[in-house]
């Protein structure tokens, strides 16, 4: 084990004498100055001098050395460095210095600037850092630096320096969770500039390989002002040789409305001789698929309506199918919230206060997962408050309210329809009723919709006023909402149906029958898909028709036997499947983390999901997304 002291020592010993001339057995020459030197020392510092130094020539030969391209400076804080143990690092020397160390090969001493730069970047340095991180092939440095423009997104999304950055590192900022931006809108504009400065560029250096071809370009203007941009997306142009082909090629050129009103205009070398012959480059088409990504990437959902529809008469996205479907399905999300089932996560940064969480309850203790930190947070606990722990046979979630059903013996009704604010910890009564409901909840924008065996009640967050309508006399297994339709599960004996309930037109009717159990049938959505995961691991699409006709699609299976399924949920491209199991209940396939137990396993052939990880708990009640704050998991008990 090497002792600090001791070392130290010896690194006194070394630059006391170091400066005396003792023993030096080789000379470094830099600029005009001479260097005397220590052929060891340089050799075990220095894998470049240490090749040097055993090889045959002239230098070696002469113990003398000359480097080019170093200052005499650098060279003598580097060492200081080797000698002394010195730090002599500053913010106008690191450059030089970690430019020279890397260049000679002194593998600790570039750890020191890399050091050094981490500790000192600020916003008006983090451009140049990260420009010669580059340069130089820094992992540690390009990877610090790109987490510095995710907490700083909002002072430096304008930068050059972001405006130059790769497609690869423009994704993972965008999609980062950590990501700090006060509004999505400004990610939005991100997007929107990297897509316009990276196809104008393309554009440019095109056009200078032409111009070196000798081919003769003609200077055309096109305005980025609003009014130039036509209702179908096309560019107006006064030079009608030319019109149809701007429209087509330079439709990313286009600026977005905000940078529009500005009124300025860009000028664009085309190949005005052959215009006809231009056809769209594959640089165009892979722009496009990345600005689909890119936005795939941002949190649309929770960028502003206006902004949405802004950017859906962009004429980035007027041009883009694939990109207009992304953004339009984020403008229904506003318009039309009833497309989207209580089951859809609107995936929330860190910044914005707010988590993506499952909650559920067990042994009378209300218990969230949290899909981003993959653990579990206890924020209620019956138990230590000595209250009554309460039989529960259901749970819903609208907003950050939870509800619930129990069975209360100490009330004269059966059924008793509770709400918890998580952050207050407040338990409220909204509703009682003296029917014997079963424990399918269900939630659907303000209502609360319970779906028993006989009946459907339906309980307003606002009012609890109950509407009762039959769904069916068999047993319902489970139940769940698409669009205005509660699809309702249901069995009896050897014989089970499908009923759909329409919530508009309050007609009823009956689907076809799928194979499998409907015990226990889950169901959750990935962008404006919908699927259904049964218990022997079937994976089924909902396909919803414009006549407002359902189809079951068979995917796959995604295991063999069964599992009791209490919950499944998709987050950022990756399906967590919540599985029930007692405590004292083992199951060797899993790996177990105390009473809780998580798998991961390869994600299906589909392409659906980047990974499936499973998560096993006894659960009580169904296991259901829903958004809490930030504070509530700080306030709530780990596990």
């Amino acid at each position: 084990m090497v002792k600090s002291s001791i070392a130290c020592g010896l690194q006194a010993c070394l630059g006391q004498r170091w400066t005396n001339d003792d023993y030096s057995d080789f000379t470094v020459v830099v600029e005009d100055k001479e260097f005397p030197c220590h052929k060891f020392i340089l050799g075990a510092c220095s894998t470049v001098l240490n090749g040097l130094l055993h090889s045959n020539m002239i230098e070696t030969i002469q113990n003398k050395a000359n480097i080019h391209n170093m200052s005499k400076e650098t060279f003598t804080v580097i060492l200081n460095a080797i000698y002394k143990g010195e730090d002599g690092l500053t913010e106008n020397n690191v450059i030089q210095v970690w430019h020279a160390t890397h260049f000679l090969d002194i593998r600790y001493l570039v750890k020191e600037c890399e050091y050094f730069v981490k500790q000192n970047m600020t916003l008006s340095n983090f451009e140049e850092f990260y420009h010669h991180a580059i340069l130089l092939n820094s992992e540690s440095v390009g990877h610090f630096a790109k987490r510095f423009m995710i907490n700083n997104f909002e002072d430096i999304w304008e930068s050059t320096t972001f405006l130059n950055l790769s497609f690869e590192d423009i994704y993972m900022i965008i999609e980062d969770h950590f990501l700090s931006a006060k509004s999505e809108d400004i990610v939005v504009e991100a997007v929107i500039k990297w897509v316009n400065h990276q196809a104008k560029k393309d554009h440019l250096e095109k056009n200078d390989e032409r111009r070196k071809d000798g081919v003769r370009l003609d200077t055309v203007t096109i305005s980025n002002n609003e009014n130039d941009v036509l209702q179908d997306g096309s560019i107006r142009h006064h030079d009608k040789e030319c019109s149809e082909m701007l429209t087509n090629s330079f439709r990313e050129c286009s600026t977005d409305t905000k940078e529009s009103e500005q009124n300025d205009s860009v000028n664009v070398l085309t190949r005005v001789s052959h215009a006809t012959d231009l056809k769209l480059s594959s640089t165009y088409f892979n722009m496009e698929e990345k600005l689909t990504k890119l936005l795939k990437a941002a949190r649309l959902c929770l960028a502003s309506r206006e902004r949405l529809e802004k950017l859906m008469v962009n004429p980035l996205i007027t041009s883009n199918p694939e990109a207009s479907k992304v953004v339009y399905e984020s403008l229904l999300f506003h318009w039309k919230a009833s497309c989207y089932s209580s089951h859809y996560i609107v995936r929330h940064r860190e910044c914005s206060g707010l988590s993506n969480v499952m909650v559920f309850i067990t042994n009378g203790i209300i218990k969230v997962y949290s899909l981003q930190r993959q653990c579990f947070y206890t924020i209620y606990n019956f138990n230590d408050r000595q209250e009554n722990k309460p039989y529960t046979t259901g749970i819903a979630a609208i907003n950050s309210k939870i509800f619930f059903i129990t069975n209360d013996r100490s009330e004269k009704y059966n059924i008793i329809y509770k709400l918890l604010d998580p952050d207050l910890k407040e338990w409220t009564v909204v509703a009682k009723s003296d029917k014997s409901l079963n424990g399918v909840l269900l939630s659907h924008q303000d209502k609360l919709i319970n779906v028993p065996d006989n009946d459907a009640v339906f309980v307003t967050a606002n009012d609890a006023c109950f509407v009762h309508i039959t769904i069916s006399r068999m047993t319902v297994e489970a139940a769940t909402i698409v669009n205005d339709n509660i699809l309702a599960f249901c069995s009896s004996y050897n014989s089970k149906e499908i009923i759909r309930y329409n919530m508009i037109t309050k007609k009823k009717t009956n689907l076809p029958n799928i194979d499998g159990p409907y015990k226990n049938i889950s169901s959750f959505q990935q962008d404006e898909n919908v699927y259904i995961l049964q218990q022997d691991g079937s994976l089924w699409e909902l396909l919803v028709y414009p006549d407002d006709d359902i189809i079951f699609s068979f995917l796959d299976f995604l295991w063999d036997g069964e599992k009791s399924i209490k919950g499944v949920a998709c987050y950022s491209g990756q399906l967590f499947i919540f599985c029930y199991q007692r405590s004292n209940e083992s199951l060797t396939s899993l790996v177990t983390d105390g009473e809780l137990q998580t798998e991961m396993c390869e994600a299906s052939e589909l392409g659906v999901f980047k990974s499936i990880q499973f998560v096993i708990s006894d659960f009580d009640t169904q296991v259901i997304p829903m958004t809490v704050s930030t504070d509530c998991l700080s306030k709530g008990t780990l596990g």
